[in-house]
């Protein structure tokens, strides 16, 4: 047999890659910061907290002034249901009666104190021609017209 120097070429399987060379990293330069933009930085941040924690502050202090005239609120509003229920105490048909007859002298009055008054006589209702306006004349005088007719 015949010897071959026959090897499986595997690199002619592998996909091809081209070499991606790779190029120097440049580094960076980093300028050194100015000591005044440092200086502006610094006061723009202290004037932003300042601000924050001031309309905290600010905020808290509404708060107790709310809650301080919700109480005083409270007691105004229970002082005047209070009052309320002593008004209408007072105002009973039965203190206006004993005050009438323990400060002013008064007393229930007798059998013989009442007087009846009839009223059988029918309603009606006068009005003085004077105060007749111009329609109503007319009217009047038209009517007085067809009742001599007639």
């Amino acid at each position: 047999m015949a010897q071959s120097n026959l090897a499986y070429d595997l690199e002619r399987f592998e996909e091809y890659q081209p070499k991606i060379e790779k190029s120097p990293v440049k580094k960076r330069t980093v300028s050194p910061t100015h000591p005044v933009r440092i200086l502006f930085l610094a006061i723009l941040s202290l004037a932003v907290v300042s601000t924050v924690l001031y309309s905290r502050v600010m905020i808290a202090e509404l708060n107790q002034q709310i809650n301080e005239v919700t109480e005083e609120l409270d007691v105004l509003q229970s002082e005047s249901v209070r009052m309320q229920s002593e008004l209408e105490s007072r105002m009973s048909l039965s203190a206006v009666e004993e005050a009438a007859m323990s400060e002013y002298g008064m007393v229930k009055p007798d059998n013989s104190q009442v007087t009846y008054v009839n009223l059988n006589r029918e309603n009606k209702i006068e009005q003085d021609d004077e105060n007749v306006g111009l329609i109503s004349q007319i009217i009047a005088f038209c009517k007085a017209l067809i009742s001599k007719e007639a």
